[in-house]
């Protein structure tokens, strides 16, 4: 069966969705040309069973028999492949695919239902790319099954991603792209849509209940899903060669109530909801447009220290942004909190990179205790709040001791941004800062999970490697 192929549009249409412990049902009808909800309900069921009855007493009680139907499946009655498209005519293509996906099918190919969409050709810098969607036949000729036994006529089967496009197609303007998210329990999925073409879908498997946002979960769950938002983002920008997107649309459920904007303020402000957009929907609202946020490609950084063998020594550190030419400090982030623990640092030495006279040891970090140092305008720095006071001065630098017995040398000192110990996770920090040939190669090597990295230096300063020659010119008294 065609998944995709669709009969001749009528006034109304009937959504039908169902799983072991769910029925879902929308019935649409038109309105002055535009889609208008007539009746939507969900029904608790112990059993499919039961849900194809529950189906038919809805269907004969709202007097539905004849209506068309479109049926979305379930997540688990389907996979979702994006392959290459192979060199045929488009008539061709469904046969074509069936064989180019054989080996990653958990079924043989030959007892599977196939359709293909196409996205479009600029999503993989000029790569033709295909969505392939594998179902078993024998569960395709279950749906039919109960479709027809409600009184139904099927329509279209339909997939979750195809269905949340033509949703968010129909109501949100996406010239620029938009993401629209359905936040589910068994895991959650992620649109970027431009034009009305999809671009790019993507399944999280940060499971959300209902009630998610009442539950003392929910601060870890926010910073997963967040992650993995930026993730996606950053690769429709950097992998597939698009846009920035600027706008996120996440589909209101049941239980989010207003609560899940209070106290929401996370990294990007993500899950800033709009729970009042002013628009007046029959029934049950779809969705609630968040608004339009910047999203930032960003890193943190560890800067070189130097100074002499008999003063205590600060380690600054500052958070930059990709600004499409550039990396730039990031001057808005003024948050940014870095805990140090003396128990479990985050941020220490790395011990085979001492070089004599200086050793293990003979420097330390934050050696009166706990410490934590905050951003500000995207800098560690002693002076910038107008805070001298090292020992309550929020932004300055991590201190270290000058070195025992006035030892000069360097050592590598790495941040780990993954520590367990930080306020906030910061491991979407992380950049490509070097190759592993030793502990001071700095060339990159498309590893963009490594932590940053800075020199400190006591004695005097002998420059980089690379730099051939340093010169400094006085200027003389201003």
């Amino acid at each position: 069966m065609q998944f995709f192929k669709k009969k001749a549009k009528s006034s109304d249409r009937v959504g039908v969705a169902f799983n072991v412990d769910q029925l879902a049902l929308a019935h649409m009808g038109e309105r002055d040309g535009a889609p208008y909800l007539l009746h939507w309900e969900t029904v608790d069921v112990d059993s499919e069973r039961d849900a194809a009855d529950a189906l038919i007493k809805i269907v004969k009680k709202l007097k539905l028999e004849g209506a068309q139907c479109s049926f979305v499946l379930n997540p688990k009655d389907y996979s979702l492949h994006l392959v290459e498209a192979p060199n045929v005519e488009p008539k061709e293509m469904r046969a074509a695919v069936r064989w180019k996906i054989k080996g990653l099918l958990d079924t043989k190919v030959e007892d599977a239902a196939l359709d293909v969409f196409e996205i479009p050709e600029d999503a993989y810098r000029g790569r033709k790319m295909v969505y392939v969607v594998a179902s078993q036949k024998s569960r395709v000729q279950q749906i039919v099954e109960k479709v027809t036994a409600s009184g139904l006529e099927l329509a279209v089967i339909d997939i979750p991603e195809l269905a949340m496009k033509n949703l968010s197609t129909g109501y949100i303007a996406d010239t620029n792209g938009v993401a629209f998210m359905d936040l589910r329990r068994t895991g959650s999925t992620m649109n970027i849509t431009r034009n009305g073409d999809l671009y790019l879908t993507r399944r999280i498997n940060t499971q959300l209940d209902p009630d998610v946002m009442q539950s003392a979960e929910w601060d870890t769950l926010k910073e997963r899903l967040v992650l993995e938002i930026q993730r996606s983002l950053d690769y429709f920008e950097s992998q597939m060669g698009q846009g920035e997107v600027t706008q996120i649309v996440i589909a209101h459920r049941q239980k989010d109530t207003r609560g899940i904007g209070g106290g929401n303020d996370v990294v990007l402000d993500v899950l800033d909801v709009d729970l009042d957009d002013g628009a007046t929907e029959p029934g049950v609202d779809l969705f609630r447009l968040i608004g339009t946020h910047e999203f930032r490609y960003g890193r943190l950084l560890v800067d070189n220290a130097y100074g002499p063998e008999t003063e205590d020594l600060g380690i600054p550190l500052r958070t930059e942004y990709f600004d499409g030419s550039n990396f730039v400090v990031n001057t808005d982030d003024s948050c940014t909190a870095l805990l140090f623990d003396l128990s479990a640092p985050a941020l220490t030495y790395i011990g085979t990179s001492y070089e004599a006279p200086l050793g293990n040891g003979d420097t330390s970090i934050e050696a009166g205790g706990d410490f934590t140092v905050t951003m500000f305008q995207g800098r560690t720095n002693r002076l910038a709040d107008g805070n001298t006071d090292d020992s309550d001065d929020a932004d300055r630098p991590f201190i270290t001791s000058a070195p025992l017995g006035e030892n000069t040398g360097r050592v590598l000192v790495e941040f780990d941004l993954g520590d367990v110990n930080l306020p906030t996770s910061l491991d979407f920090l992380r950049y490509d800062w070097r190759g592993d040939a030793d502990d001071y190669d700095e060339i990159p090597n498309n590893n963009y999970n490594n932590n940053p990295r800075g020199i400190v230096e006591f004695g005097t300063y002998r420059g980089h490697d690379r730099v051939i020659n340093w010169q400094e010119i006085y200027i003389g008294a201003n």
